[in-house]
């Protein structure tokens, strides 16, 4: 149970660096459930907000969405890449702000990144 909607919580959102840094538009939170609802899956929050140091770090644009609490990185728990691909797609024709599917791949450190949804605010634009 969530301290902003029945799913998610303050706590899913902080800031990934520690820096303590907290704000989600509840728009955005309303919107991640009704995903979860009909998807009837759990979803992870990759990165929400963000403070404007670690948004730099992630390589985020200097005025990203994840910087005043307007966007989400996202993906379903324990479900393949397929299915993320699969309702992301569909989201993208009804979405109104944001949104970008990214597959999976490995960086230039070597490491994987696992397929993700970014969802924003801002307006409708794909990428």
């Amino acid at each position: 149970m969530g301290d902003l909607s029945e799913n998610f919580s303050k706590s899913e959102f902080i800031c990934k660096c520690g820096c303590g840094k907290s704000y989600v538009d509840l728009r955005l939170v309303s919107r991640l459930q009704l995903i979860r609802d009909i998807a009837e899956l759990s979803i992870n929050i990759n990165s929400g907000c963000r403070c404007a140091k670690h948004n730099k770090v992630t390589g985020g644009t200097p005025n990203s969405a994840h910087i005043k609490g307007l966007a989400v990185d996202w993906c379903f728990k324990d479900h393949d890449d397929t299915l993320l691909e699969k309702i992301c797609t569909k989201l993208l024709q009804n979405w109104s702000g944001g949104f970008h599917f990214y597959p999976a791949r490995t960086l230039t450190d070597g490491t994987h990144q696992s397929a993700f949804c970014h969802s924003d605010l801002k307006e409708r634009r794909r990428w």
